[in-house]
């Protein structure tokens, strides 16, 4: 009886591991089902010219955050985010309106209620510290673009002062020099996955004049990143192929058009294979169109959409077709371009 008793015991043990392994991977996926299905919340985040930053939302289109006003901000140029981190670095360049100096180039500050200032920084390794921006010279040193390397282990800065013109790489969790480079590093450009190579992808367009129409091909040019030199350029007929030499998962190529002197700034959409123009937006104030802005969209991860900026408002659009989806007003400024995170600003604990 008791050697029945012990199998039946042995035996209950072993249905029941399984049956627990069972109920936890069911538990597991079910977790892992919930989170999926739960969707990630895109912030947008600007400078305006009034020396703040502000958050939106981009689902909801409300106004999140705004900081305190950053003395050390000039006339911001350009702006860039690194995601992990929380960290915006913002650009700038002197305030022609007054012709001050008391700013600072480079600005990276920890997306928190606080703003906290990560560091500050003068790029000029001739001048570290900014002690001679009182040396009388017309206009000071500018910062005018900034990029984060896809790896964000560099960052790669536009610097230009009145004797020079750099674009210089730093350690983005230093601002420390740890290179140079003569490629001109802009958002709309695409970088091979090496990191070692950019792409410039200039879509042709048909334009009529006096003497008719003249048609202009698709012209693109792989640059070397570190010496600035073309290495590769290839003319495309009816805008056929618009792909970097190295390949792309994404099959819409999507362009910013900013011709002033044709009077054009526009969002045009095409594919990449055919070269058909799939969508455009042109419906932009003339007050926008004369003034700087986005020159390029900032895609929003995990979504078909994309957002840029107009004058004061932040323009969410369908990435396939350009329709209008989202027309935020932040504040009655002129913004930067947006970059987006799906942190909001966190709280500061002391």
């Amino acid at each position: 009886m008791g050697k029945i008793f012990d199998i039946s015991l042995r035996s209950k043990k072993i249905l029941f591991v399984p049956i627990a392994v069972i109920v936890a991977s069911v538990s597991l996926f079910a977790v892992s089902l919930f989170r999926s299905e739960v969707s990630t919340t895109w912030y947008g985040y600007v400078v305006g010219e009034d020396r703040r930053i502000y958050s939106v939302n981009l689902e909801t289109g409300g106004l999140e955050w705004v900081s305190q006003e950053l003395q050390q901000i000039g006339a911001p140029t350009e702006i860039e985010i690194n995601t992990e981190e929380s960290i915006l670095y913002i650009a700038s360049g002197p305030e022609y309106s007054s012709g001050v100096w008391n700013y600072v180039p480079l600005l990276a500050v920890k997306i928190n209620e606080e703003a906290d200032i990560v560091y500050e920084s003068w790029i000029d390794p001739n001048n570290p510290d900014g002690s001679n921006n009182a040396n009388g010279l017309s206009r000071g040193p500018a910062v005018y673009s900034v990029r984060l390397s896809q790896n964000q282990q560099a960052l790669y800065a536009g610097f230009s002062h009145e004797s020079f013109q750099r674009r210089t790489i730093l350690n983005p969790a230093t601002a420390r020099i740890i290179g140079q480079s003569d490629a001109f590093i802009s958002k709309e450009y695409e970088f091979s996955p090496d990191g070692t190579m950019l792409a410039e992808i200039y879509p042709g367009i048909t334009r009529l004049d006096e003497n008719g129409a003249e048609e202009y091909l698709s012209i693109i040019l792989a640059r070397d990143v570190e010496t600035g030199e073309i290495v590769l350029r290839t003319e495309h007929p009816n805008n056929e192929n618009l792909y970097p030499p190295w390949g792309s998962t994404d099959d819409h190529f999507i362009h910013v058009r900013n011709e002033p002197r044709q009077n054009i700034y526009r969002l045009e959409v095409y594919d990449r294979d055919s070269g058909e123009l799939l969508g455009m937006y042109d419906e932009f104030p003339e007050s926008v169109k004369a003034m700087y802005s986005q020159r390029h969209v900032t895609r929003i991860p995990g979504s078909d959409n994309v957002a840029m900026t107009a004058g004061n408002e932040v323009l969410v659009f369908n990435g396939l077709t350009a329709e209008l989806v989202k027309r935020i007003h932040v504040a009655d400024v002129r913004l930067t371009e947006v970059v987006v995170s799906d942190k909001p600003p966190s709280r500061v604990t002391h």
